[in-house]
């Protein structure tokens, strides 16, 4: 499915700016070449991961998510709308960029569980370093707001960044355990990051004043995510070095 869109993309649309990671034919014949090379990693077994979640505007639940890795099992969101999941669409623009479709939920089930396969070839058992990182046992107790910290962080680690392109490196344990992206996956991290990024007052009003927010940039907000997962997930990560 990922490899059928990324060509339908660009047979599509060759020249368009945004295909701009695609670059020529021979560039994206090669990394099709890769893409399809690594789709042993799905299947029937992938599919039996999945769980999918529907529910108005095609919303995603981060925590929801969660509670399916804790379970060794993907969370996937889709519209409301259920002619989305009988119409396959490329958008005719860069797939990476794609909202509310169904090949992009599967997209990332797909490079979550190619990053447990990998993880395994390296002997870490990614359900138990997952564990590890946010558990009953770790997770922050008495604060919400560290434990909203704790739950993006550990949520990018596992779903976000092991999905962007050239984050995941086959045979570097470290770059696998950690890995990291060269910018944030998801515009959708703007509205939400800067929420949990200014102190709090202690005597703050939760019932009638929302959390201070400032807006950050792509960039800041994307370092800012992987601080919270060197913060909650590194210490983790050392036990499996």
């Amino acid at each position: 499915l990922y490899v059928y869109a990324c060509l339908c993309d660009y047979i599509h649309n060759p020249d368009s700016a945004l295909l701009s990671k695609w670059e020529t034919r021979k560039v994206t014949l090669k990394k099709v070449r890769l893409l399809y090379g690594l789709c042993k990693t799905g299947g029937e077994s992938l599919n039996k991961k999945k769980r999918w979640l529907v529910i108005p505007g095609g919303m995603f639940s981060i925590f929801d998510s969660m509670v399916a890795l804790h379970n060794n099992q993907y969370l996937c969101g889709i519209s409301d709308n259920v002619e989305d999941l009988f119409e396959f669409k490329t958008h005719y623009q860069n797939f990476f960029w794609c909202f509310g479709a169904v090949h992009h939920d599967n997209t990332h089930a797909y490079w979550q569980e190619l990053h447990h396969t990998e993880l395994a070839k390296v002997g870490v058992s990614s359900w138990e370093y997952f564990n590890a990182c946010y558990s009953p046992k770790t997770l922050v107790k008495g604060n919400i707001v560290e434990l909203a910290k704790q739950t993006l962080g550990t949520f990018v680690n596992f779903h976000e960044e092991c999905a962007q392109w050239g984050a995941l490196i086959p045979g570097d344990k470290k770059a696998l355990l950690c890995p990291k992206a060269q910018g944030l996956g998801d515009g959708g991290f703007l509205e939400l990051v800067p929420c949990f990024c200014s102190h709090t007052p202690s005597k703050h009003e939760w019932e009638t004043t929302p959390l201070p927010f400032v807006r950050k940039s792509a960039k800041a907000t994307h370092q800012i995510l992987l601080s919270w997962r060197d913060q909650y997930c590194r210490e983790a990560a050392k036990k499996f070095l």
